[in-house]
């Protein structure tokens, strides 16, 4: 039977945990891309003045503050992707090695 030190088995553990936990990041940040991607396109509809509330019209300064939302929105979304794609391509990377 083959002995196995301490350390090793905790560094293997260790090991397991984190390839679970960068799964399930992943799974996360695609749902928050969805939710985002939806009050994305919420709030342009609100700043192209597409949607009523109240039956009344959105005034201009409303309007802005929906355009502030979407392009904040944006912002959030391509940070989020951009560590979603350099996940990827590192996962690429080691598995080709």
């Amino acid at each position: 039977m083959a002995k196995f030190s301490r350390p090793f088995l905790v560094e293997k553990r260790l090991l397991k945990l984190e390839k679970s936990f960068r799964l399930g990041t992943q799974k996360l940040r695609q749902k928050l891309i969805a939710e985002l991607e939806t009050i994305f396109d919420e709030a342009v509809k609100m700043a192209r003045g597409e949607v009523t509330v109240a039956g009344k019209e959105l005034t201009l300064r409303a309007r802005r503050a929906w355009a502030k939302v979407a392009s904040y929105t944006a912002q959030v979304i391509q940070g989020i992707a951009k560590g979603f794609d350099e996940h990827e391509i590192r996962a690429r990377t080691v598995a080709r090695e």
